[in-house]
C-alpha cells in the first residue's frame, strides 16, 4: 500500500525537523520511495515493518565528486534521491543514532583543522 503526504517539506523547513519527519514515518512503517523533483509538493511512502531509519538531508552547492556517493555508500547509507543541491541519504540502524556526514567542505559536519 502506498500514502501521500503532500507539502510535508514545506511544513519541514530545516532539515533536521525534515529528517525527524522522515524518521518518524519510518518508525510507523511508512518508507519513503524516492525523494526527486516532486517530492517538494508529494512524498510517496510503502507501506512496510516498522524500522529505525536515520535520514540526512545534505545540500552539495557544487556538482558531487566521483566519490561523493561511494564514500556514503561505502559506510552503508542509501542514496534516497535529489532535488536539486538537495541529496537525501537514510540508513537503518540499531543502538545509538547515527551521526551526520563527516568529510568535505560542504558537508553538514566539519572536521576540526
Amino acid at each position: 500500500m502506498t500514502t501521500t503526504a503532500w507539502f510535508a517539506p514545506l511544513r519541514h523547513l530545516s532539515p533536521e525537523s525534515f529528517e525527524r519527519y522522515l524518521e518518524m514515518q519510518a518508525v510507523q512503517g511508512k518508507h519513503l520511495e524516492v525523494y526527486d523533483r516532486w517530492s517538494a509538493v508529494r512524498l510517496r511512502f510503502t507501506a512496510g515493518e516498522p524500522a529505525t531509519v536515520r535520514y540526512v538531508a545534505e545540500r552539495r552547492i557544487h556538482p558531487a565528486p566521483n566519490d561523493y556517493y561511494a564514500f556514503r555508500q561505502d559506510l552503508g547509507w542509501e542514496h534516497t534521491g535529489r532535488f536539486g543541491d538537495r541529496h537525501l541519504w537514510r540508513k537503518e540502524y540499531t543502538g545509538g543514532r547515527p551521526q551526520r556526514f563527516v568529510g568535505g567542505r560542504h558537508s553538514p559536519v566539519r572536521v576540526p583543522a
